[in-house]
């Protein structure tokens, strides 16, 4: 009912006009019988029409500007279309009405994502120390880092027979009994990747970047020790060099020779003992 109501509203001129043809005007006639809405308009028309001829009769006699007579016209005319119009487009879409809650899930899903990403966005992911005190332009100095005995490593490794043996990686708090078969491979794949990750820009400006400081249980496995260390550094690619040194003179060598990074392996040897130190770098 509601499509032919549209159709006879845009033929109700002709209706009025006379310019419908006989069969048209007897279906439309059928049509106002039955449709009270479309007699209304009907009766609205014919009363805008009026007020049409009046407009010009008006003009004629009070002499009205030819283009005050159409807008005048039009305003009455145009407000059977603006009811049409407005009545055909108040009911909203299916395709809105289904597009509405969609959207709003969308954005819902959007926010929780960029909420769980967050955090690892915001994240302050740690900077190396040696890298911290370049940006401050401030002078090298030695990151100390001493490990106490660690005689639960020393059994698992079996390292009683070598002296305490243990390389320490700052960034990475790794604690690592060198002088075992199975952990050398290890200890060679450390060292390098420290050298390659943390201290490449410092081998570029010193000439030896990493002390290792190792000491035996007794004077008399100080060569043995050494031979140790050296057969082990000799299977990593990094340069080394190895000292052996006065345990009352170690900080003062360290200090002057101003190392990048410093690890320590001690067993609380005395004052006066034989300590070995070695140098990882170029």
């Amino acid at each position: 009912m509601k499509l032919r109501c549209r159709l006879s509203n845009r033929r109700m001129i002709e209706y009025l006009d006379e310019t419908m043809s006989a069969s048209a005007r007897k279906r439309f006639d059928l049509h106002l019988a039955s449709c009270e809405d479309c007699r209304d308009k009907l009766a609205e028309q014919k009363n805008w029409l009026a007020q049409r001829a009046a407009l010009l009769a008006d003009q004629k006699e009070n002499g009205l500007l030819p283009d005050d007579l159409p807008a005048k016209i039009m305003a009455a005319v145009g407000k059977a279309t603006t009811t049409e119009q407005t009545e055909f487009r108040s009911k909203p879409s299916l395709r809105r009405v289904w597009l509405v809650p969609v959207g709003v899930v969308a954005a819902l899903a959007l926010f929780v994502a960029i909420w769980q990403i967050l955090p690892f966005l915001t994240k302050q992911f740690p900077v190396h120390p040696q890298k911290s005190i370049r940006d401050f332009a401030s002078p090298l100095e030695p990151a100390y880092s001493v490990l106490a005995p660690s005689y639960a490593v020393e059994d698992t490794y079996n390292a009683n027979g070598y002296g305490s043996w243990y390389l320490f990686l700052p960034e990475k708090g790794d604690q690592i009994a060198l002088n075992n078969t199975s952990g050398e491979s290890e200890i060679c794949y450390l060292t390098v990747l420290n050298l390659a990750a943390d201290a490449r820009a410092a081998v570029l400006e010193n000439d030896l970047n990493t002390a290792v400081i190792l000491f035996p249980v007794s004077p008399d496995s100080v060569t043995e020790l050494s031979d140790r260390a050296e057969s082990v550094l000799k299977a990593c690619s990094t340069p080394f060099q190895i000292e052996i040194i006065k345990s009352a003179d170690i900080q003062r060598h360290l200090n002057s020779m101003d190392p990048v990074l410093y690890g320590m392996m001690f067993n609380v040897p005395p004052a006066d003992s034989d300590w070995i130190l070695i140098w990882i770098g170029k």
